[in-house]
């Protein structure tokens, strides 16, 4: 009688389900990674339409660009004129520079650029911008002539991250050195960093994006519900303050309060902002307060379990292109067989 054949559970056999946990452990951090990305991105683009927004505004970028420049002659809203291009450069795709105003009747140009994160390639995306603007600008007809003056940009980042700024402002700081020879003198920007402005300067400065970055610098604080009420009178009581600006405020309120108090207190609040009742705005913000506190507490986890909920199709469609078993996808990702087969159609 043929004995029954039995299988043994080797060395081997041993590192291959050591190797395969810890795959799976890779993948899940690199899969939550790429989720936690997915969210800041997310974030990243609503913030940077709404400073895009602000910038847009002539008179707004005018008085930007005077205070960030400290210029002996201060420009006038009648001297620039809105440059409307789009620069993706072949090494930095997807990458676009933010606002571009141009002198009339001269090329010298601002570009102004909105960071919500730290980007250490800055010196290098400001030098192909710079770079393209230039090229775009150069009248082909004039050049070669003696005394044809090249376009000149002048670069503004606008940073409005909760670390401080601390990547280089110069190309020659990130670039290879010569002994004993003297570095040219290219594309440098000028910081405007949030973390640099107290609560109070920015309240205090008449202008709507100083608004825009107090909000950005104190939403993540306890301090958000005490600044926003100090916002609203002082945007109320000042007419400096356009009704565009105060309906702008209404949309950046929105979107930073939905996710904190959600949307059918934020509608309440706005109505009160709106029809100024200010007893039950303050109600509305002792709210926001006592939820602020919370969510600190709590890493803001609904949050980034809302933007892995989201990321799941596309890192799951992923791991069935790279032939990943069935059974660790679906517990990796949360989503169920049939969701699976869907994807693979």
């Amino acid at each position: 009688m043929e004995r029954e054949k039995i299988e043994v559970y080797t060395y081997e056999d041993y590192e291959k389900c050591e190797k395969h946990e810890i795959n799976q452990e890779i993948i899940r951090k690199e899969y939550e990674t790429k989720a936690s990305n997915y969210i800041e991105k997310l974030v990243q683009n609503e913030h940077d339409k709404i400073f895009r927004k602000i910038l847009d505004d002539k008179v707004e970028a005018t008085k930007f660009i005077n205070k960030t420049l400290k210029l002996k002659r201060k420009l006038k809203e009648e001297d620039l004129e809105k440059y409307n291009r789009s620069f993706v450069t072949k090494y930095l795709k997807n990458k676009e520079a933010d606002v571009i105003y141009k002198l009339k009747n001269r090329e010298v140009f601002f570009l102004i650029e909105h960071q919500t994160k730290i980007d250490y390639t800055m010196p290098l995306r400001i030098l192909e911008y710079e770079t393209q603007i230039m090229e775009s600008a150069i009248d082909k007809k004039k050049l070669g002539q003696k005394g044809y003056k090249l376009p000149i940009v002048i670069s503004i980042v606008l940073y409005s991250g909760r670390r401080k700024w601390n990547a280089k402002t110069y190309i020659r700081e990130v670039q290879e050195k010569l002994k004993g020879y003297k570095e040219l003198e290219l594309a440098r920007y000028n910081i405007v960093d949030v973390n640099d402005y107290s609560e109070e300067e920015l309240l205090k400065e008449e202008t709507f994006i100083s608004k825009a970055m107090l909000i950005e610098k104190i939403r993540y604080t306890e301090n958000l519900t005490e600044y926003l009420e100090k916002i609203i009178k002082e945007m109320k009581k000042n007419k400096v303050y356009t009704e565009s600006q105060k309906e702008l405020l209404i949309t950046i309120i929105d979107m930073v309060l939905s996710k904190k108090i959600g949307k059918d207190e934020t509608k309440e609040m706005i109505k009160n902002i709106k029809e100024g009742e200010d007893r039950n705005m303050l109600a509305v913000l002792d709210m926001i307060e006592e939820e602020n506190k919370m969510l600190l507490a709590r890493g803001e986890r609904k949050g980034i379990r809302k933007g892995i909920k989201e990321a799941n199709k596309e890192n799951a469609r992923k791991m069935l292109q790279k032939k990943l078993p069935i059974e660790m996808i679906i517990e990796i990702t949360g989503l169920t067989k049939e969701q699976l087969e869907k994807l693979k159609k």
